[in-house]
């Protein structure tokens, strides 16, 4: 029964996020606000009722059927409206030019999809499932960064494809340098500040993650470093490029995965993941500088590595100075505090987060 329930979800999300690709692209950001805040709070209040209501024994199913149902509804409207004010079904020539753009998609889909969910399956199956929960929690834990990147990745693809087609390159690299500060200094703080935060959000047996965290910032740092050729590729149609540098580097993550779990536990699964990350950038920034080339374009600053090696080497000392001071939360906090702070006033001067 779950499986039906899993697929109308499935489709409600997807029904959501279309129209809320569609609000960021005409940037409508009070409708996108409004449908998300609704969605959020109908999903968290019917989920509470439900999970009240069933048996103990099945309560499940009120977080289940609490999230699976206000989608549904959602899907049910946006369907309606598209198809009213769009007057059609089919359309052959959408089709096909959606459809060769998508279908590799799906296959990047999976790949990032093994790619994320390979070492807590190799670890289960090398080591115990008490190692593969720890990593599990510290690797949900750091995922905030990748939520924070989509959020942010999702509002500057719309600036970056407008920009781009103006051809106002100059402007394009003011914001990009922006959006890099911005995502460097989030990722600092992020590190700074994750032990204390961690063992709040985790009991005292989970630990020994802590210190996974800062290798799992490295990771989805290389992953907001890639999207920016990512990005380019597909403004350039490139979609079977970017499937297949995820499946590489899904396949990167599992070879590496078997020799350091081996080696060194649970942090060779982090330090695999983080690699993996880091090939999937140079990969598709060796192939954005070659489609660069052949159109002529004057972006090559925001692919080649010397644009992000000042950040580099920031986010690389950040990291090996939280090993050092791990235990003085004072120090941590406070760097934490002023980099914070300092960041708000870069953007508050210039009036824009970009």
């Amino acid at each position: 029964v779950m499986i039906p329930v899993l697929l109308i979800h499935a489709f409600g999300q997807y029904a959501v996020t279309f129209i809320n690709t569609k609000f960021t692209y005409e940037f409508d950001a009070k409708k996108n606000f409004f449908l998300t805040i609704l969605i959020t709070s109908t999903s968290l209040a019917l989920s509470l009722l439900l999970i009240s209501v069933f048996p103990d024994n099945v309560n499940y199913w009120g977080r289940v059927l609490g999230l699976a149902i206000p989608y549904a509804i959602a899907a049910v409207f946006i369907s309606v409206l598209l198809y009213v004010h769009g007057k059609t079904l089919y359309s052959k020539r959408y089709w096909k030019f959606c459809l060769s753009l998508c279908i590799p998609i799906i296959f990047h889909n999976v790949s990032n999809i093994i790619l994320n969910q390979s070492d807590r399956v190799m670890i289960q199956s090398i080591m115990t499932n008490s190692n593969a929960g720890i990593y599990s929690l510290a690797y949900s834990f750091g995922s905030v960064l990748a939520a924070i990147w989509t959020a942010l990745n999702n509002s500057w693809v719309p600036f970056y494809y407008e920009l781009s087609r103006q051809k106002k390159y100059s402007e394009m690299m003011s914001k990009a340098k922006n959006y890099i500060e911005l995502f460097t200094i989030l990722c600092i703080g992020f590190i700074l500040l994750s032990p204390e935060v961690f063992h709040i959000f985790a009991s005292k047996e989970y630990w020994n993650g802590t210190r996974l965290i800062p290798i799992f910032a490295i990771g989805f740092f290389f992953m907001f470093m890639y999207s920016f050729p990512v990005n380019y590729e597909f403004y350039n149609k490139k979609t079977r490029l970017i499937a297949f540098g995820t499946f590489l580097s899904a396949v990167i993550n599992i070879i590496l995965n078997y020799i350091l779990i081996k080696l060194i536990g649970i942090q060779g699964a982090a330090v695999a993941t983080a690699i993996s990350y880091a090939m999937q950038f140079i990969f598709h920034n060796y192939c954005a500088i070659r489609i660069e080339k052949r159109n002529s374009m004057q972006e090559k600053y925001l692919f080649g590595i010397s644009y992000f090696a000042p950040y580099l080497i920031v986010f690389g000392v950040a990291v090996v100075m939280w090993y050092f001071v791990e235990s003085l939360a004072v120090i941590r906090w406070v760097i934490a505090i002023m980099i914070g702070l300092f960041e708000m006033y870069r953007i508050i001067k210039r009036k824009a987060i970009f």
